[in-house]
């Protein structure tokens, strides 16, 4: 269960929906190969503390997880002691040969975790902004100009990689997958193994690279051209990854045969019956994980939010303004953002001045305890290519007695300077919403955290506005402007 909340929420780990049907065709593959019997161990006092031990620790890791499902370390923190007492009940039930038979497949099941933020700030944003560079240089030599701005391409016709600057290498976390089961499947020596996901990671990067020339060259034909190729360059990109890490894998197993895992089952039943002691304890084991989730949605029914007559607030775009032209949202923002509500328009104002904003509505779910603070203008503008300038401090905005906090920054892209304006605000506290990383104290990051499980907020409703300002205009007109847009529920 919160496997699966991850892989809704975070476009990157979309690919783990096929991890378990790896695992599944991989116990298929060798069901010829189980053990056949086994030596169970002694039901003993140490057993069953071993049990107790399992699920008293996994039921705290799992509260958290229903209102942080995207948190990696709980989460990596959680599938370990999952794994480890399935492994672990295999051990007690049959033997050594039962815990080998049973937690070798479990090995790409870690491929559908998610990656720490250090690994997204340190190694993919720069690496895709190098593979930009790159690009751009590789398409000005075939005479198509290009000009990399973070991880985005400014051509003549306009910008690729502007919807996806703040995202990862989609594949490159489904090529790590592939590996692991290739090498799993045809049961490569731990070093082989170790080189196949290096070179999953590698041809992923060729492949994200490719796929940007390709979509460059198509944009310089025209934007229909970009978006009918968008997609299709995706999948293939994706295919001929898989292709090329399966292919090594197959290539190395004509070098080496690793026999099987139980080349002399140690016969007992009758075919295609499990141990009962197999089956015992993999029944304990799955009424403590259903304990778990259950007790978990218990706690969690209670504290459903309601908002009672807390004061509300949305926005009215001018459609009535000269030049007003709505925005859609590209489905690949869509997959980032994952809102409730969504618009986004520009227009002029009545001195001429252009102006643009988006308006963003989260109703249920957990997307808006990390969407907002990854996907803002602070963090995806730089990444497509604009200079942070200034700092330009925070101004309240009123409406209808209403205070709301707007952030304020100056950037300039390519030669032009705009400033924008930006809110987040928590519909359920009517406060402004705050992320547990602008805690600087550590206790207070834990009670941040903490305050959500014990409040048993499933749920967290919240909006975020953001205005983009192409003008000079003074502190007070930015107000005015601003409270324009404002209205009260």
């Amino acid at each position: 269960m919160p496997l699966s909340a991850a892989w809704k929420l975070s476009p990157d780990a979309g690919h783990g929906w096929a991890v378990p049907m790896l695992m599944a065709y991989l116990y298929w593959e060798r069901w010829s190969e189980r053990p056949m019997g086994g030596v169970p161990r002694s039901v003993s006092l140490g057993a069953w503390i071993f049990l107790g031990a399992g699920v008293a620790i996994a039921l705290p890791l799992r509260l958290f997880l229903e209102p942080f499902p995207l948190w990696p370390a709980v989460l990596a923190a959680y599938v370990t002691v999952c794994a480890g007492m399935v492994a672990g009940t295999a051990w007690l039930g049959g033997g050594r040969a039962w815990l080998a038979w049973v937690a070798r497949p479990m090995i790409v099941l870690f491929a559908a975790l998610l990656w720490p933020g250090i690994v997204q700030r340190s190694f993919i944003q720069p690496v895709r902004e190098g593979l930009a560079a790159l690009s751009a240089e590789v398409l000005n030599l075939f005479g198509k100009p290009a000009i990399a701005f973070g991880t985005s391409l400014k051509l003549g016709t306009g910008w690729v990689g502007v919807d996806e600057a703040c995202g990862g290498i989609r594949s490159l976390q489904a090529a790590v997958m592939i590996a692991l089961f290739a090498g799993e499947l045809v049961r490569l020596g731990w070093w082989r193994r170790a080189a196949l996901v290096v070179i999953g990671v590698g041809a992923a990067l060729l492949g994200n690279m490719s796929r940007t020339i390709f979509l460059s060259w198509e944009a310089a034909h025209s934007q229909a051209a970009l978006d009918k190729a968008h997609d299709p360059a995706g999948w293939i990109a994706l295919g001929l990854t898989m292709a090329g890490v399966g292919g090594m894998a197959w290539w190395w197993t004509r070098k080496a045969v690793t026999p099987p895992l139980n080349p002399r089952p140690i016969a007992t039943p009758a075919a295609g019956q499990f141990p009962r002691s197999v089956l015992r304890w993999a029944m304990v084991w799955i009424v403590c994980l259903v304990g778990i989730e259950l007790g978990t949605r218990g706690w969690f029914s209670r504290g459903a939010s309601q908002r009672g007559n807390l004061p509300q607030w949305s926005v009215r775009l001018p459609a009535e303004r000269p030049g007003f032209r709505a925005e859609p949202l590209p489905e690949v923002s869509r997959e980032l953002l994952v809102p409730s509500h969504f618009e986004a328009a520009s227009w002029r104002d009545e001195q001429g001045q252009l102006l643009s904003a988006y308006y963003i509505e989260w109703h249920n779910g957990q997307a808006a305890r990390y969407v907002p603070f990854l996907h803002n203008p602070t963090i995806c503008l730089p990444l497509a290519g604009c200079e942070l300038r200034a700092d330009l401090g925070e101004i309240e905005v009123t409406v209808d007695g209403l205070s709301l906090p707007f952030r304020g920054y100056r950037f300039r892209r390519g030669g032009e300077e705009f400033r924008v304006y930006f809110t987040i605000w928590d519909t359920s506290r009517a406060k402004p919403l705050s992320s547990s990383d602008d805690d600087q104290v550590l206790t207070d990051w834990w009670k941040h955290q903490l305050r959500d499980v014990i409040e048993a907020r499933r749920d967290q409703p919240a909006q975020l506005f953001t205005v983009a300002i192409y003008g000079d205009l003074s502190a007070g007109e930015i107000r005015r402007t601003l409270s324009q847009l404002l209205i009260r529920n």
